[in-house]
């Protein structure tokens, strides 16, 4: 919820948007996360459903913010039907956001 104030901004400015739950987050499925791997997997699977329905048009932009810049970041890297990223709060290094999520 946290982030929906984003969608505002991004829709009035022309933008279409689509919001994900990642899994193991909200009412997703799944409980275990890979800190972008399996996501970054998942992300590119809605831009394929998107795609088949016709519902992209012009460039793509990826918002994440905390693990869903990595998510952006990691599916990026890998899928070129992505332009461009914005990346919000990403960790820095996995090593330590790993240590301090297992702490909880």
């Amino acid at each position: 919820p946290y982030l929906l104030p984003f969608v505002g901004v991004f829709a009035d400015a022309g933008y279409r948007v689509v919001l994900l739950e990642q899994r193991g987050h909200g009412d997703s499925t799944g409980k275990a996360i890979s800190y972008g791997v399996w996501e970054a997997l998942d992300l590119s699977e809605v831009i394929d459903d998107l795609d088949r329905r016709g519902l992209i048009a012009g460039d793509l932009a990826v918002f994440g913010h905390s693990m869903g810049a990595a998510v952006a970041i990691q599916a990026a890297a890998v899928d070129p039907r992505i332009d461009a990223v914005i990346a919000v709060s990403g960790f820095a290094s996995l090593h330590e956001e790993v240590k301090d999520f297992a702490s909880w």
